[in-house]
């Protein structure tokens, strides 16, 4: 049997409020020239700004941004969907 791989352009992750320690366990393993892209839309108040990009840069190889509209999606990023998005 031959056998297939299959290329991933993007990993998305959906998360509550209360998700911050599963996105740690998961995130924190990743390589900082780790390829594909992690996208990651969490719920989250709008006053909290840029908090889950602080605590993912301080506990992540890869490098964190939130991102911008309309932005082209790169390797090795985490990016963060806005507050209230």
């Amino acid at each position: 049997m031959k056998k297939y791989t299959k290329k991933y352009e993007a990993i998305v992750i959906g998360t509550s409020s209360g998700g911050i320690s599963a996105l740690l366990k998961i995130l924190s393993t990743l390589p900082s020239d780790y390829s594909i892209p992690v996208i990651i839309v969490q719920h989250r108040n709008q006053d909290e700004k840029e908090l889950l990009e602080y605590i993912l840069r301080h506990h992540c190889k890869i490098k964190v941004k939130q991102a911008d509209e309309k932005e082209k999606i790169q390797q090795s990023y985490i990016y963060t969907a806005p507050p209230a998005y």
